[in-house]
Order: structure tokens, then sequence, then C-alpha cells
């Protein structure tokens, strides 16, 4: 189910950096924070400002209706940043196959990935895939080993 959503053909691919101001608008609307894609949306995961980093896109009849944003913390373990998709196109597998595409770009060396769910819907979401729950400290932190991930998703 990758490949679909809601019946149409989707595409996942890395954004481009014309899109950074789409990107930019999309996930102030979805999100409301202050989380900037423009030093990441680069072809794949290279070094930009010493911090390599990827954005990542899913289009429907090419329209962008989901993004996900990587950044290096180490070189063994990555941080998601950044996952939103368009309320009409969630639940359709968009989250779920971003994911897979970044998985399947991480260098080989990359052990961990790890983020924050900012609602519990996100933290069910993640635990479903694999992802380990530390709810310490107020904010829920997700933890996930990346083979383990690759094979769930």
């Amino acid at each position: 189910m990758h490949g679909q959503a809601r019946g149409r053909r989707r595409r996942v691919r890395p954004a481009i950096p014309s899109e950074s101001a789409v990107l930019w608008t999309l996930h102030r609307a979805l999100v409301d924070d202050a989380c900037a894609f423009e030093t990441f949306v680069a072809p794949g995961p290279e070094p930009v400002d010493g911090t390599a980093g990827f954005v990542l896109v899913c289009e429907v009849r090419d329209a962008i209706v989901g993004y996900l944003s990587l950044v290096e913390v180490d070189g063994s373990r990555w941080e998601l940043r950044a996952l939103g998709v368009t309320p009409e196109h969630r639940r359709t597998g968009v989250a779920a196959a971003l994911l897979h595409d970044a998985l399947r770009r991480l260098p080989a060396s990359v052990c961990g990935l790890e983020g924050t769910a900012p609602d519990e819907r996100s933290a069910a979401w993640a635990e479903a895939l694999g992802f380990t729950l530390d709810r310490t400290g107020g904010a829920v932190r997700a933890r996930g080993d990346v083979t383990h991930l690759r094979e769930r998703t």
C-alpha cells in the first residue's frame, strides 16, 4: 500500500530547494511551530552547515500532501524533526510511506531514530510502528532501532 493514497497514485521523493517556502507554509498550517526547512531541503543526506539532514515530500496528483524532515544527531542517531500530512490524506498511509522511504535513505551506519510526539495520536502511531516511548519530563520522546523499524514499515 506504499504506492496508493485513497485510490490515487502517490510518490515519495526528496524535496527540492524551490519548494522550501511551500513546505514552510504547509508545516505552519499543520503544526504551528518554528521548525524551518530551508537548511535541509536538499537532494539527499548531504552536509549542510555542518549538519546532515534531508526532507522528503509525498505527492498525490502532483500536489504535496505530506512531508518529513530528518536531521543527524550524531553519526549513529538521527532525529525525526518534522512530519505532517494534510487532513484529507491522513490515515491513508502517507506518513508510513514517508517514514519507510526515509529509513531506506539513511546511511547504513545509522542505528537509532528519535523524535518528539506532539500528541497522543502521534505517540500511538509511533508506538505501532515499533518506536519505544518515554513519557518522562512532560514531552513524549519516541526512540527506535533503525533495523527494527525498517522491518516493520
